[in-house]
């Protein structure tokens, strides 16, 4: 006999709670809310190959929001993606300028 609960709506209440305070350290001080971070972490593991209306359903469900709200919040990944793309060019244009190492 198991000296664990049986699955319910209970045992699974709890364990997401628990899991979104982990969730909640985790990204305290990144300037990540949660539904950024869910939408990077489906941006990653999807490996780009959805198109834009897909990946939008996608978020979507996972978020448990309407798609109109999901493109809204999609389009703070289009900023991270201008930044980042910034950002690069200009570590390029310092590495190109300064002497390799020897």
């Amino acid at each position: 006999m198991s000296t664990y609960p049986t699955l319910s709506p209970r045992v699974i209440g709890q364990a997401e709670k628990t899991l979104n305070v982990i969730l909640g350290r985790q990204l305290a001080g990144t300037g990540l809310t949660e539904p950024q971070w869910v939408i990077l972490t489906l941006a990653v593991t999807s490996g780009g190959t959805h198109g834009d209306d897909a990946f939008t359903r996608m978020v979507a469900d996972a978020l448990k929001i309407s798609e109109t709200r999901a493109r809204a919040l999609i389009g703070d990944l289009a900023t991270a993606g201008r930044v980042l793309t910034v950002i690069t060019d200009r570590a390029n244009a310092e590495l190109a300028r300064a002497p390799e190492d020897a």
